[in-house]
């Protein structure tokens, strides 16, 4: 295809929805996703039927990011994705798809007010999610602090090296080492689904000193169960490090691990 052909369809592509015919724009894979989105200007909106529109308010005040801060996570959020996640994590491709047409169908058409330039701006930091005990945090608690998810480990990479996310996959081998009751530690091992490739969740000591009384026996436990053929989903909350000359994660809290979208101890009780 000629490069003027190429042209002439970009500028040509407008929304799939039936009775919509607004002009949209492909944005090819960069620092996000490759997606489309609407033309800019008040002469490009969706149709009010269509479920792209959007009622184009005017009063957000302009932002303006001005570094990074850590926030921790709720510890709700810390319960509730789990949950999320491991109701999602067995769906076929046309589960999926059914369950995105819909959430579409269904989720409401609220305003999304554009920015009016003739207000102030408002400065605030690109907030970095961690569960760090010992990170600096400017932020205790924020109720809506986006956690990246990964369904798989292979879908981990270097961009995500020192980034807290959830990461789920089966579990397969956990090394314990409490030789030294002060100096506790643990790996876990999980895998893909199709069981080939591997990952490590490593449980430093701070794991054990952070997490209440008795983690140990309960990691002890899950052991023992896992080596008689139970089978678990686990799911782990953590910053991804190095150990070893590989990507692995280190988790610092008995709260940022589950079983099966459940929290060890009532899983294990």
């Amino acid at each position: 295809m000629l490069n003027e052909d190429i042209q002439s369809i970009k500028n040509d592509l407008y929304c799939a929805e039936s009775g919509c015919d607004c002009k949209i724009e492909y944005v090819p894979p960069g620092i996000k996703n490759a997606h489309f989105k609407k033309w800019r200007g008040d002469n490009h909106q969706h149709s009010e039927n269509c479920i792209y529109y959007n009622d184009n308010t005017t009063g957000r005040r302009p932002i303006h990011v001005d570094g990074e801060g850590n926030v921790t996570l709720n510890p709700s959020r810390i319960r509730q994705i789990p949950r999320e996640m491991f109701e999602r994590y067995n769906e076929t491709p046309e589960d999926r798809q059914a369950r995105l047409d819909a959430s579409r169908t269904t989720r409401p058409s609220n305003p999304r007010p554009r920015t009016d330039t003739s207000l102030n701006t408002r400065v605030v930091l690109d907030a970095r999610v961690t569960t760090d005990p010992n990170a600096e945090v400017v932020e205790e608690v924020r109720r809506n602090s986006r956690l990246k998810r990964r369904y798989s480990i292979n879908d981990i990479s270097q961009n995500d090296l020192h980034t807290t996310l959830i990461v789920m996959g089966p579990l397969t081998n956990i090394e314990l080492h409490f030789e030294n009751s002060t100096e506790r530690s643990a790996i876990l091992t999980i895998t893909d689904q199709n069981g080939t490739n591997e990952f490590e969740i490593h449980l430093d000591p701070v794991f054990f000193e952070n997490s209440v009384f008795g983690t140990d026996r309960v990691i002890t436990t899950l052991n023992t169960s896992l080596q008689s053929g139970s089978e678990y989903i686990l799911g782990a909350i953590g910053e991804i490090v190095m150990r070893n000359d590989k990507l692995s994660m280190a988790v610092f809290n008995v709260n940022e691990l589950s079983l099966d979208g459940r929290g060890l101890f009532s899983s294990l009780r």
